[in-house]
């Protein structure tokens, strides 16, 4: 990329299927020459984007920079409790609303759900033929996360294939068979009613805990509907599409799945932080709007100016992460990006990381390897905010007779 044409060539790769396919493609020579880029959004905004880990990181915690009011109208443009979410508040109001998710989503409240969030998964990999073609993706991993998901939620069985579709349609609006506005449309009637009767008779599940918080005066219904929401469109579809492509990662990369299976389980999680961080399926952040100017570099975001974060770029900094495109057992690998950082630090991080570690210990302890079925490239589809990859068609390799590991 041109040094002096870096703005153009940025805006042009950004909105191209180059970076569906390849982001590093654009993040590799922003970070060495150009760090704090301007570059326009899918509605034709400027905002800057930041790519380098040092200030991305520093810049998380910069109250400077908030998201209330970074995207003016809202998402459907009615009035619809689902246009404003924790993603469009700050300070005081913010931890209001979070706040009574918090503690129904900690790692130790996750930690309650392990061994239900084990059985569903090992049920559907139990499915799973031995060294016949399969789309693993379809086949095992949509299914296991939409299922763990929606049970620790609290979302009927029942109504689990509409969810899955309105929210298929709020992040894949290119793919869908549904428009944004029907889905949200949708969604929004279906929880507040599921909050109400969660409300008079609790559960024990996540909807259930947030429903029947005690919340502060200023918390509405609508809050809570929202936040009910925003756990909702941001869980399941995000979570598997990180499996998918951790287990690319295993695929495309001989070797290191046998690693990643005899690395002694005690130790594994540091192996699969790194690989969370190389496996992130939204490559950049929501946008944020200076409050007051702001200086980054030699560079002034200016009072109205709008900044993204390129977490996808700042994981793979060779000045954190040495040799970044490695996956390995790194001390500092938990404080990847992959989840965010700061305030807005993602609200459901512990519940993906256990879903994500049970799929993998699941196809580790079952299957002695996993090979692509062809030597066709991968197909991605998406968008600059969410990548996602189309197939994978495998064939998972049996363990020697009398092999079968036991780990969990």
């Amino acid at each position: 990329m041109p040094i002096d044409d870096a703005p153009r060539e940025a805006n042009r790769i950004l909105h191209s299927q180059q970076f569906i396919d390849d982001p590093e493609s654009l993040f590799a020579p922003l970070r060495t020459h150009h760090p704090v880029c301007p570059v326009r959004t899918s509605s034709g905004r400027q905002v800057w984007l930041i790519s380098r880990d040092e200030d991305v990181r520093a810049l998380l915690g910069d109250e400077r920079l908030i998201m209330t009011g970074a995207y003016g109208a809202g998402a459907s443009g009615t009035r619809n409790a689902l246009d404003r979410n924790l993603l469009d508040l700050d300070g005081a109001e913010h931890t209001a609303v979070r706040r009574l998710a918090a503690g129904a989503l900690s790692a130790r409240a996750v930690s309650r759900h392990r061994d239900l969030i084990t059985r569903i998964i090992a049920t559907h990999a139990e499915r799973l033929p031995v060294a016949e073609p399969i789309e693993l993706i379809t086949a095992f991993i949509r299914p296991a996360t939409l299922a763990s998901t929606c049970t620790v939620l609290g979302l009927p069985e029942a109504d689990w294939p509409a969810v899955e579709g309105w929210v298929r349609a709020l992040l894949s609006p290119r793919q869908g068979t549904m428009h944004v506005e029907t889905a949200l449309e949708a969604l929004e009637p279906y929880l507040r009613d599921l909050v109400r009767k969660r409300r008079e008779l609790p559960q024990d599940d996540v909807l259930s805990a947030i429903s029947s918080a005690e919340c502060p005066d200023d918390v509405t219904e609508n809050d809570i509907v929202s936040l009910c929401g925003m756990l909702v469109i941001a869980s399941f579809e995000n979570t598997g599409r990180t499996i998918a492509n951790a287990v690319h990662r295993f695929v495309r990369h001989p070797g290191e799945f046998s690693r990643y299976a005899t690395t002694d389980p005690a130790e594994r999680h540091v192996l699969l932080e790194d690989l969370i961080r190389v496996s992130l399926p939204e490559p950049l952040s929501s946008v944020r709007v200076a409050a007051r100017p702001v200086q980054v570099g030699d560079h002034v975001i200016r009072t109205g100016e709008r900044v993204m974060f390129a977490f996808g770029a700042a994981n793979h900094d060779e000045r954190r992460y040495p040799d970044p495109a490695w996956v390995a057992p790194r001390r500092n690998a938990p404080d990847h990006l992959s989840f965010g950082k700061g305030a807005h630090f993602c609200l459901g991080a512990a519940l993906a990381r256990t879903q994500i570690a049970v799929t993998l210990d699941e196809l580790v302890r079952r299957f002695a390897d996993i090979h692509l079925v062809n030597d066709r490239g991968p197909v991605w589809q998406g968008t600059y905010r969410h990548r996602e990859l189309v197939r994978l068609d495998v064939r998972l390799l049996p363990l020697s007779q009398g092999r079968a590991r036991h780990d969990r």
